[in-house]
């Protein structure tokens, strides 16, 4: 590993190290309102955030994502920035960081790939470089709501670009060679089976956000004329599936949406857990392997939504 990038990790484990006990305590006795008595944690912002991506450029763009508006995204760990870059499309593949300090503060993780299309990984792979952007903390702020574990930080001020302070290069394939011969990278190739948990996955995920952006709000046919060759094209065989999926998660997301006494953000959040509630209920883990609930399969593979 870099040892800029190694540099950085410490900074990262650091930092957590200051409010790891609290926050832990927090999550154990599900008592978030621990951190309301700790402004000095849930308004703090590291001395160091990352912006990670496959171009080179000089400014840092901003865009529209999980906050309302145009802002320059970033976190406080330099590894999640690096797969963030790497692992965008989630429907091809997927990228899972467990990480955390161990009894004597050292910054532990290891790292799971999901490869949900085929061929996917080596996409991956051949990006020769991804580009570690790192920015001042200062032009930074935690979204609304958002608590210190919470890794998302945006720019003070929307629709502006931020210079970063420094840039590291990663080497791709060195990157991954040198995880997997640490011990800290596992593999799961892709297999025909997975396309099920990839739909659930792509609706109850991806497609359910973008509906509440401004973007594909004012832009909705072209968006579900997008989805719909997305579909055709990388799921053919199971096209009924997908479409009987998605009109499920359209009636989730307009249910929720019209739920009076509710804040935007409460909607959303609503929507989100239902929609997670509805994917999950057709398959549970076993060992960690996806064990399918058959007969829900065949009922949104081979009939009509009215006979359900």
């Amino acid at each position: 590993m870099d040892n800029s990038l190694k540099q950085y990790l410490q900074e990262y484990t650091d930092e957590q190290s200051k409010y790891i006990q609290l926050v832990n305590e927090m999550i154990q006795t599900n008592q978030p309102q621990l951190l309301n008595q700790h402004p000095e944690i849930t308004n703090h912002v590291p001395k160091y955030l990352f912006h990670g991506s496959t171009k080179a450029f000089l400014d840092i763009k901003p865009n529209e994502s999980t906050q309302e508006g145009n802002y320059v995204y970033a976190t406080d760990n330099p590894l999640r920035a690096i797969h963030f870059a790497l692992f965008r499309d989630s429907a091809k593949i997927s990228c899972n960081i467990y990480d955390g300090l161990d009894q004597e503060q050292n910054y532990q993780f290891q790292i799971h790939i999901n490869e949900k299309q085929k061929g996917a990984f080596q996409e991956v792979l051949n990006q020769k470089y991804v580009y570690l952007y790192v920015v001042d903390g200062k032009q930074f702020m935690r979204p609304n709501g958002e608590i210190y574990h919470h890794s998302e930080f945006i720019s003070k001020e929307e629709g502006k670009s931020i210079a970063p302070s420094n840039i590291i290069a990663v080497d791709v394939k060195k990157y991954f060679h040198d995880l997997k011969r640490q011990g800290k990278l596992s593999y799961s190739a892709y297999t025909p089976e997975k396309d099920y948990s990839t739909i659930l996955d792509l609706f109850s995920g991806a497609y359910l956000f973008n509906l509440g952006t401004k973007k594909v709000q004012e832009n909705m046919p072209a968006f579900q004329g997008q989805i719909q060759q997305y579909l055709m094209d990388k799921f053919p065989d199971k096209i009924t599936f997908a479409n009987q999926v998605k009109q499920q998660i359209d009636e989730i997301y307009s249910g929720a949406m019209t739920q009076d006494g509710l804040t935007p953000k409460q909607k959303e959040d609503l929507a989100i857990t239902n929609a997670r509630k509805f994917a999950n209920s057709f398959y549970s883990r076993e060992n960690g392997e996806i064990i399918y609930n058959p007969e829900m399969i065949r009922q949104y593979e081979n009939t009509k939504k009215e006979s359900r």
